[in-house]
């Protein structure tokens, strides 16, 4: 259930929040400025600051979260 749930917020937090970014050079979206090829991005949509690795701690957060809810809320589980 935890690993379940930590996928699904991951994925929605993915397409919905994360911060994404355009290349002008490459006419690419990407995540880093400046983009691999040295060119500054400009911000595309999603929150400022919310890259990949802050999307996948919130994940694991709520993976564990609800893996504890589901350990402390059944009592044949323990």
């Amino acid at each position: 259930a935890g690993g379940f749930g930590g996928a699904l917020i991951d994925s929605l937090l993915g397409a919905t929040l994360q911060e994404r970014r355009w290349c002008p050079a490459c006419e690419r979206e990407c995540e880093t400025d400046p983009h691999r090829c040295g060119t500054a991005t400009v911000p595309r949509r999603g929150l400022r600051g919310l890259n990949n690795d802050a999307v996948n701690f919130a994940a694991t957060l709520s993976g564990a979260g609800l893996a504890a809810a589901v350990w402390f809320a059944l009592p044949g589980v323990r």
